[in-house]
């Protein structure tokens, strides 16, 4: 039997399709989002980025996410992201110092031989009850030697000069890991207190009594029919920094084998190579996953973590299947340390980006755009 439908009928009819109209490509996203596992069609990662904000993130026992906004107001880089007619502004977490981009040939030389930080004993007992506290949370830390960066000088437009320091993972646990950490006997004091500058601005390098060791990180991608594919995975919660979150290859920075690093921007290319190749489980040798090619797009210092230095890179590799992926970063060095790799936490489609990532990949789409000889800002999302 047919029923007549009346106009309320006909109404609710027209609002209920107008509704699944406006939600389907989210259907749509969602659907993508779950049979992806490391590389995630650039489409989706883009909408990823536009409607979540890492702005709001907790506070966590060590760092409170978020502060950078009460602190660093001359600091903070803004950029603006462009979906259909759509304009979202967002404060990045980073004190932006060479873009790479705008200056490819851009150098920063070594000055003098690296030698051995040694922390002010002032210092060191008043970050005792940070070591310790991030020691209890992290038990499987161990204090392995590392690169910081102690001065760093702009001699013109695109060269600049460092200084470079032996150091260990636990100085900077001590320090940039628990910068809002209460300080042992100063309950009401934190190192990102005490170390900021004039007007709440960073501290700069030679004068921050932080350790500011230096980090890569790499956004990688891959083509396919002309579209392009990022690699992205949820961060475990016992990582030191951007728990459950999405990231990607990332790292600190190791000490050269003997050599002497003479130019800055040629060893953190190394390191990123070795860092990619160890997270990813892939051996540059043997594998066939070859870099098709990796660029330094930005030198810039991290606010969450009081200034850490930090160096942005995009990496493109061959076309790779996810089943052959899996096998090689289910054995890999830290691939399963760092991230989850799991059904259930590759489908995370609630979590956010990490603050690092989503710099990272602002960046390696403001790349693409130059070399489309499209304007850096608005960041084009689709």
């Amino acid at each position: 039997m047919n029923y007549p439908v009346g106009p309320t009928e006909a109404y609710y009819g027209a609002k209920l399709l107008e509704m699944l109209r406006g939600a389907w490509p989210k259907v749509q996203k969602r659907f993508q989002f779950y049979l992806s596992q490391y590389f995630y069609r650039d489409t989706l990662v883009k909408a990823f980025l536009f409607e979540r904000d890492f702005s709001d993130l907790p506070k966590t026992e060590f760092i409170d996410y978020r502060c950078y906004l009460d602190y660093y107001a001359s600091d903070i880089k803004p950029v603006t992201l462009r979906m259909g007619s759509t304009d979202k502004t967002l404060k990045l977490p980073y004190r932006e110092e060479i873009n790479f981009i705008e200056s490819p040939s851009a150098q920063i030389n070594v000055v003098g031989s690296i030698t051995d930080y040694n922390m002010p004993q002032a210092l060191r007992e008043l970050t005792e009850n940070n070591l310790r506290a991030y020691l209890r949370v992290q038990p499987q830390s161990w204090d392995n030697p590392i690169l910081r960066v102690s001065s760093f000088v702009r001699q013109d437009s695109t060269h600049y000069e460092c200084s470079l320091e032996r150091s260990t993972y636990y100085y900077q646990a001590r320090t940039n890991l628990t910068i809002d950490c209460p300080l042992e006997g100063e309950a009401a004091k934190t190192l990102r207190t005490l170390d900021l500058g004039p007007s709440n601005s960073l501290r700069s390098l030679e004068d921050s009594i932080l350790v500011n060791s230096i980090g890569v990180s790499a956004v990688v991608f891959f083509r396919k029919s002309g579209d392009i594919y990022f690699f992205m995975k949820y961060r475990r919660g016992t990582e030191g920094v951007f728990g459950h979150m999405f990231g990607t290859t990332s790292g600190v920075v190791t000490l050269p084998k003997g050599q002497p690093v003479r130019s800055l921007v040629d060893y953190v290319y190394t390191e990123m190579r070795r860092e990619f190749y160890r997270e990813t489980g892939f051996d540059e040798d043997r594998d066939r996953l070859p870099i098709r090619n990796m660029v330094l797009l930005s030198f810039a210092r991290e606010l969450m973590r009081g200034g850490k230095p930090q160096f942005f890179f995009v990496i493109e590799i061959d076309e790779i299947d996810e089943r052959q992926f899996k096998t090689k970063f289910r054995t890999s060095a830290e691939g399963l340390q760092e991230f989850h790799d799991d059904l259930y936490h590759n489908n995370k489609y609630s979590a956010v980006l990490s603050p690092e990532f989503a710099t990272n990949l602002i960046y390696a789409l403001q790349f693409f755009q130059s070399e489309k000889r499209l304007s850096a800002d608005p960041v084009l999302l689709g």
